[in-house]
This record gives structure tokens, sequence and C-alpha cells, in this order.
């Protein structure tokens, strides 16, 4: 568990997880015979590690790491570049109208938002294309994350995702993705 944590904070697609930074350093540090990591610099009392909940935490993190790893590096770079301060969820919602609209890339251009809202009627995602982003990344998910935990997990996020573009597809969906005009 410190090892790998070592190794997701080494890699660029760690800015994707920012949000759990704290906990990547805490496990990285950890110390496995006491299930503690030494105090930060601003405490005294070493952290505690809880070996059932922080695990479960990591497999599903792990998971997450091991998802964006699968995708396209050339595709995730520009995603990365062109994003100010991208979070997990960012990333699924600009890869859902990538899998609908068949397009190589995460970063969209302002006619591909356009094409990505006739993915929607009546505030519903078209069941055809919902079918399609979802199957694709369940391919994904079985063929590349390790962890039936972290898979069912990155699915509902996913779905979350969906939920969320179908409340709002009612209006234009522009700001809601990472876009490159």
């Amino acid at each position: 568990m410190g090892e790998a944590c070592r190794a997701f904070l080494d890699l660029s697609e760690h800015v994707l997880f920012r949000n759990r930074r704290k906990d990547l350093q805490r496990w990285a540090a950890g110390v496995p015979e006491t299930w503690t990591a030494p105090p930060e610099e601003d405490e005294e009392e070493v952290r505690q590690i809880d070996p059932i909940l922080d695990y479960e935490e990591f497999q599903v993190l792990k998971g997450r790491f091991e998802f964006v790893r699968a995708l396209p590096g050339s595709a995730l770079s520009a995603f990365l570049d062109a994003a100010e301060e991208p979070l997990f969820e960012d990333l699924l919602r600009n890869l859902l109208p990538g899998l609908a609209l068949d397009l190589e890339t995460l970063v969209l251009a302002t006619d591909e938002v356009k094409a990505f809202e006739l993915c929607f009627d009546a505030g519903q995602m078209r069941a055809e294309v919902k079918e399609k982003v979802t199957g694709m990344v369940d391919v994904q998910l079985q063929k590349f994350v390790s962890s039936e935990v972290a898979r069912e997990k990155i699915a509902e996020e996913l779905a979350e995702q969906i939920v969320m573009l179908e409340a709002a597809s009612t209006g234009a969906l522009e700001g809601f993705f990472v876009t490159v005009d």
C-alpha cells in the first residue's frame, strides 16, 4: 500500500486526485507493523491507518489510477494540460462525449459539445448512447481495474456524471466540459 502510494504521487495523473493527496501521503508514509504514519509537520501525534477502511479506500483510489492509466496517453496529457485543476469527475465527464461521439480526444471543441447535446432528449441521455458509453467503460473497467469494489465505485461515479448532465441537458452543456475553444 505504501509503495503503491509513493508511486502514485510520482505520476502526473495524481493531480486528478489532489483532493485525496493527504490520504495518499499518509498511506505512503505508513508503517505496516503499527498501522501508523509519522505526524505531519504541524502535528504532534502519529496518524492512524485503519487496516480495513483505509485499505478499501486505497483499493478504490488504486482502481481509479488503473482506469486513468489505461486511457490513451496523448488524450490524457492534452486533457491535463487544458484543464484548470481537474479532478477525476471532470475527466469522467469529458470522457462521456468522447465515447459517445467516437472522438480521440478528451478536450472538446465547441462543435463537439453541440453534437453531444444531441445525445439527449427531454432531459435524458438517449438509451442507445447511454448503453454505448457505459458498455465501453465497463469493458475498460473489467480489463484494467483489479478491484471489484473500485470497478463498482467508478461505474457509480460515471452514472452520477450522466445524471448531472441529464439534469443540465435542457440548456447548453458547454460550460460543463474542458474545451479548446
